[in-house]
């Protein structure tokens, strides 16, 4: 992908304006790297402003961080963060039905993740991180452009158990896997012991003794010297960082080939997102999981990763703001983006940002539905006042 200036538009003659808010006449071009007409007659008149333009892309290039030093000493361009996702609008909009607004208004008001198992049977699970209750994880599926609400799993015993907080949703080898925010209580930035599981069951699961959780991801966090001082131990004495003050909050979750994903909202690493990968043997096992590695991802300025997806050869992620604002009744979103990553250490590179989102105010779900070699197609839930209307996205792949 080419990368572009952000900072490039036209003054009131019709000129661009660069990097350095300087007036760079349409014949010099407004390109990268462009040299502009070379005649002899016009050559010595636009020297300068090749050479502006020049210094001008070369500074934003170093400042996003996408240029390489080839071996013969010339520079290439590599996809970055800082590249403009394409807009793209929905495909189609789906229908929630029966609606969850009888069921459950917060539920409908807040989804937070949703995965299904393989075609031509999916069994679904659909997360709400705010319920009347907020111990349950509710079953779904989905025909014909409309997915289904239907029963419900207590996460957690119904008399002891507190809010879950569940955020990401991930299905692989026969099994759901829910996690929680690990985030604390909201007003108080009190340790919130419910909301530290990693929960794993069963489509079949119907009871709260079939459903297997561990914590293990808390003291992971604790372990991680770049991360740790945004969690809250359990033995904590003052009140831990809440979101808005950049403390730990996963949203995103991805499993798959015995390791499991984790997408961190917040909080940012010198304004770069998070991503840490360990073993499931390690968190649902015996001994405590040493393995992990934590990878840091530019998805743009106060951007955290709302939910991952697994596709063929890495990942897509959504993203959204990481910082609430504290006032979040008057609070604006960012629009989503959705990134692809491969999963090691090259750059997150900007696939789309997602229009005509409607009443879906901050997409927090992404669900992959398919992909083929042109395309994915994606089912899109979040926040939103009355019934959610779940989009349908179809996103180019990267040629």
């Amino acid at each position: 992908m080419t990368p572009t200036n952000p900072g490039s538009s036209r003054n009131e003659n019709g000129n661009h304006i660069g990097y350095d808010g300087l007036a760079i006449p349409e014949a010099a071009g407004s390109e990268f790297g462009r040299t502009g007409e070379r005649d002899a007659e016009s050559s010595g008149k636009h020297h300068w402003i090749q050479q502006l333009q020049w210094f001008s892309g070369l500074r934003y290039a170093l400042t996003c961080g996408i240029l390489l030093f080839t071996p013969h000493g010339g520079m290439t361009p590599r996809a970055s963060a800082q590249e403009p996702p394409k807009p793209v609008n929905p495909y189609a909009s789906w229908q929630l039905k029966p609606s969850l607004i009888d069921k459950d208004k917060k539920e409908a008001e807040n989804i937070s993740g949703l995965a299904c198992s393989p075609l031509p049977n999916p069994v679904c699970v659909l997360l709400s991180d705010e319920q009347s209750n907020g111990r349950y994880v509710r079953f779904a599926t989905y025909a014909s452009n409309t997915l289904i609400p239907q029963r419900i799993l207590q996460l957690l015993d119904p008399i002891s158990g507190k809010e879950t907080d569940t955020e990401g949703a991930a299905y692989d080898q026969g099994f759901f896997y829910l996690v929680g925010s690990h985030g604390v209580e909201k007003k108080k930035g009190e340790y919130a012991k419910d909301r530290n599981w990693l929960f794993r069951f069963r489509p079949d699961a119907n009871k709260t003794t079939q459903v297997e959780r561990t914590n293990a991801i808390e003291p992971l966090l604790a372990s991680l010297p770049d991360i740790k001082g945004f969690a809250c131990p359990r033995n904590a004495t003052a009140p831990c960082r809440s979101l808005q003050e950049d403390g730990v909050n996963i949203e995103g979750l991805a499993v798959g080939d015995g390791q499991a994903w984790i997408g961190l909202r917040s909080p940012l690493l010198q304004g770069e997102s998070v991503v840490i990968r360990t073993s499931i043997d390690g968190l649902f096992g015996q001994r405590r999981p040493d393995d992990a590695k934590l990878y840091r991802i530019n998805l743009g300025p106060n951007r955290g990763i709302r939910d991952m997806a697994r596709v063929s050869g890495g990942f897509l992620l959504l993203s959204g703001k990481s910082r609430p604002e504290a006032d979040q009744e008057q609070e604006q979103p960012l629009p989503a983006t959705v990134l692809y990553w491969s999963g090691d250490s090259q750059p997150a590179i900007p696939i789309a940002t997602l229009m005509q989102t409607g009443p879906i105010q901050k997409p927090e779900a992404m669900m992959l539905l398919s992909e083929d070699k042109n395309e994915w197609r994606i089912l899109v839930l979040g926040e939103g006042k009355g019934s959610v209307t779940p989009k349908e996205y179809r996103l180019p792949k990267i040629k």
